[in-house]
């Protein structure tokens, strides 16, 4: 994804970073208007608030030269996915899920 600024993310090896956390089942960077959000579907075994989980990201992210600048981090239920596949992410739905969590609102 191309970022306002102009700098280029490559969202799978920057999603990686974040699947190795035990209570994320899958990782999604996508752009909003611009902006680089992070988006989490958690694992159906996670029994802890998305809070306390997103507290935990936060500092991987921020400690990545490439993900430093992400304005937000969001939960999903459950992410959108091609329904041919049912496994590759629909970024467009997310990305547009994401918008209308005023992903670009202020923490």
């Amino acid at each position: 994804m191309r970022t306002r600024d102009g700098k280029t993310l490559y969202p799978d090896p920057l999603e990686a970073l974040f699947l190795e956390h035990p209570d994320v089942h899958r990782a999604a960077l996508v752009g909003v208007a611009g902006e680089p959000v992070l988006i989490f579907e958690l694992a159906a075994s996670c029994a802890r608030p998305a809070d306390a989980v997103l507290a935990e990201l936060r500092p991987k992210a921020q400690a990545h030269a490439q993900l430093s600048g992400v304005s937000r981090m969001l939960v999903h239920p459950g992410f959108p996915v091609d329904v041919r596949h049912n496994a590759k992410i629909d970024r467009p739905a997310l990305a547009a899920w994401a918008a209308k969590q005023g992903a670009l609102s202020p923490r």
